[in-house]
């Protein structure tokens, strides 16, 4: 998740261009994913966990950037089937991750603060 936030944040505040390195740690850790989901029907084995809720939510903020999941078999028919069994999950948390994909995707520039100096105390804490 903070690998995630790490990467969006700047791209969605600042209007900055993605961070390649930062890109690069989330691909792997997708891999590294890939090879844990093996024979697995959810992250802790048989039975959905609260680490699916997680990665759920985790996944469906890349999903909406440029990382491409079908690089990652399974990730994607995990993701497929979180989505469809955790209840609620698109009321709660697929339309919010699309709408940060729509912002993440369109010209940042004029949709953010390109200027730190231009953010308020309260701002500050986003």
């Amino acid at each position: 998740v903070n690998l995630l936030h790490c990467l969006q944040r700047p791209v969605l505040i600042f209007g900055e261009p993605e961070d390649a390195e930062k890109l690069k740690k989330i691909e792997e850790a997708l891999a590294i994913l890939e090879v844990f989901l093996e024979g697995k029907q959810w992250a802790a084995g048989d039975n959905i966990t609260i680490a699916d809720y997680t990665l759920a939510v985790t996944l469906s903020g890349i999903e909406e950037t440029d990382i491409k999941l079908n690089n990652y078999p399974k990730v994607v028919k995990w993701f497929a089937r979180a989505k469809t069994t955790i209840e609620g999950y698109e009321e709660l948390n697929g339309a919010q991750a699309k709408i940060i994909g729509d912002i993440y995707s369109s010209p940042v520039a004029s949709l953010v603060l390109t200027d730190s100096s231009q953010l308020t105390s309260d701002s500050q804490h986003l």
